[in-house]
């Protein structure tokens, strides 16, 4: 995640504690199930005061509301490897539609370890400013970016 602060210093940030289900189709995209939960608390931008100023009223409200969620709702196939997936994302309890794109990147089973299969993609995620969840931070953008992340196949 790429954070904007007074949209002049972007800074690099992640969530340590993310848990989730993927329940993959190749075949059938269309048919694919996807739910995320993030413990707000666990945001790491490598500097402590500005973690706690994350987790604050002013941004997470980590202390009232220690999860965000995003539950995929629909998905569209666009392209042979790219979709469209529609979800609810919940941010300081507020949840708004938002959609993003999507790229099957390749499976593969570990090189260790050939019983375990894993499947790569890159989401473009959606801006939480543009959901309207932070309405009272107007120097927070948390940009659209790219991540690849591993899912074992079900």
């Amino acid at each position: 995640m790429t954070l904007n602060f007074l949209k002049a210093t972007p800074a690099i940030s992640q969530f340590r504690s993310v848990a989730g289900t993927l329940e993959f189709d190749a075949a059938n995209a269309t048919a694919c199930t996807l739910s995320v939960t993030i413990d707000t608390a666990s945001i790491d931008t490598n500097d402590a005061a500005g973690d706690e100023h994350l987790r604050s009223p002013d941004f997470f409200s980590a202390v009232e509301v220690p999860t965000l969620t995003f539950a995929a709702t629909a998905i569209e196939v666009t392209g042979d490897k790219t979709d469209k997936i529609t979800a609810h994302l919940t941010t300081v309890g507020v949840t708004k539609t938002v959609t993003m794109d999507v790229t099957f990147n390749t499976e593969a089973p570990l090189l260790w370890d050939a019983s375990v299969v894993k499947a790569g993609f890159t989401a473009t995620e959606p801006s939480i400013r543009q959901t309207g969840a932070w309405q009272r931070s107007r120097n927070l953008a948390l940009d659209p970016m790219s991540q690849s992340r591993g899912m074992r196949k079900p």
